[in-house]
């Protein structure tokens, strides 16, 4: 469980880097794959209107049938299927959305706190006294259960917390925190003293994440599949959904945030430092709409190969507000990605579907594993397949920012020894994103500095 807190936590982006899965492409597939044709730079606004006048959908032509295909690759060891709907929306205007990042204001501040309690249960963040270290240090000591239900100690953590317990003070002395002391845009921490000697936190970080825990020991949520995989048993969620939903749209506005829609609602476990510790909640995800199209959440982790990193990346992090709510009210916020539409739109057309389903099915040959293990078999599946929004950036001016119709396309894919056990291992579900207006690949969940980091990393190689 402990290995679960460490890469879980709230506010963790993960980016996973597996070049066993970076084949090379086919030269048939290099044309359409991997590379943006279309870049867009401000000249596509310059001679548009701020309105953006909807375009009917019937110019562009979906599947109305679920599809139902099934596509051979490399010699039958790669078996690609497409078992799903087209989900498109019914009414919406394919268009090129202009976007500022939003800072983050002291009013914005001073009405959630209003929601939650008042100034005075405010404090600058204080460290943990000794007595708290003490705990920790036994925990560590006594060994945290593994995936298969065995108690494993840490000696780096217990040297860890030996040091804390050693330097930590007896009593800790609160600093009020004042609002008044909050400029707009700036980071803070600050604890939350709630009755009854109930503590937690709330502030925003030095890269624009705005955080709320009602209890500052806990450390993040995670998913039933990851409770089940460490041997864990999952917490029983004691909300409705209608409640869940009250109380979260109750924090959308006091963070005037009403412009975001619902995204997902899933049942989680909400972690602690004490790492056997676990309590049930729902975990509610809002995100942007524009013209119409939604920008779905793909989740804070994702594949990245050596050979897929995207030419440029998005401005500043894909806006999604996470909102987990238990029986005893909202327990979790994270708010990343703030942002906040311009008056400045450009109509555009999407690629016929033909030709996207085309540049898809080869960014997932792309993709297999099947150049690096030649003798194994592979089995794809797509079962999901919807057009929304994302955001990435100007070609000429990357720390501006747009929203663009993507479409979302999830799959899962597995391995096996020979032809008819190509689905015995490595079940995994992946999404990957495509330009809707010429189909390429591209990935929403990277950032310009995610960009610029990776290829410091390369040159120093």
């Amino acid at each position: 469980m402990r290995i679960i807190n460490a890469l879980l936590g709230v506010g963790c982006v993960l980016i996973f880097t597996y070049s066993m899965l970076a084949c090379q492409p086919t030269p048939t597939q290099e044309v359409v794959v991997n590379k943006q044709d279309a870049q867009y730079s401000d000249e596509v606004f310059s001679t548009v209107s701020p309105s953006t006048t909807n375009i009917p959908k019937s110019q562009y032509v979906y599947p109305k049938e679920a599809l139902n295909e099934h596509v051979f690759a490399f010699d039958n060891h790669l078996d690609l299927f497409i078992q799903t709907m087209v989900d498109v929306p019914e009414d919406f205007s394919p268009c090129i959305q202009k976007m500022t990042q939003r800072t983050f204001t002291r009013e914005q501040f001073e009405s959630f706190i209003a929601l939650i309690g008042d100034e005075s249960m405010l404090y600058y963040a204080s460290p943990r006294d000794k007595a708290y270290w003490a705990e920790q240090l036994v925990r560590a000591q006594n060994g945290t259960p593994d995936g298969d239900g065995n108690l494993v100690v840490d000696s780096d953590y217990v040297t860890y917390c030996q040091a804390q317990w050693e330097k930590a003070p007896n009593t800790i002395d609160n600093e009020p925190f004042l609002l008044d002391d909050l400029t707009n845009g700036s980071a803070f921490d600050c604890d939350i003293n709630f009755p009854q000697n109930k503590v937690g936190s709330v502030g925003m970080s030095a890269n624009g994440i705005f955080t709320y825990k009602r209890d500052r020991s806990i450390v993040s949520n995670v998913n039933r599949d990851t409770v089940e995989s460490n041997s864990m048993q999952m917490p029983n969620v004691l909300i409705d959904n209608v409640t869940a939903l009250r109380q979260a749209e109750e924090v959308l506005q006091a963070l005037a945030a009403p412009d975001l829609v619902l995204d997902t609602t899933e049942e989680v476990a909400i972690t602690y430092d004490d790492a056997e510790k676990l309590t049930g909640a729902l975990q509610l995800v809002f995100v942007r709409q524009s013209g119409g199209l939604t920008g779905y959440d793909m989740g804070k982790s994702f594949l990245m190969t050596a050979k897929s990193w995207p030419s440029f990346g998005a401005p500043w992090p894909q806006e999604r507000l996470e909102i987990c709510v238990d029986e005893a009210g909202v327990a979790t916020i994270e708010w990343t990605g703030m942002s906040a539409e311009l008056d400045e739109t450009a109509t555009v057309e999407l690629l016929p579907f033909d030709q996207l389903k085309t540049r898809v099915l080869a960014q997932i040959q792309y993709f297999s594993a099947y150049p690096y293990h030649t003798k194994w078999y592979f089995s794809s599946t797509i079962h999901s397949w919807r057009l929304g929004t994302s955001l990435t950036s100007l070609a000429d001016s990357p720390e501006a920012g747009i929203m663009i119709p993507t479409w979302y396309v999830k799959y899962t894919e597995s391995a096996g020894p020979s032809s008819e056990e190509r689905t015995a291992y490595q079940a995994t579900e992946r999404m990957v994103a495509f330009n809707a207006i010429d189909g390429s690949y591209i990935e929403p969940r990277v950032t310009n500095a995610d960009i610029m980091k990776h290829m410091d990393q390369v040159d120093k190689k």
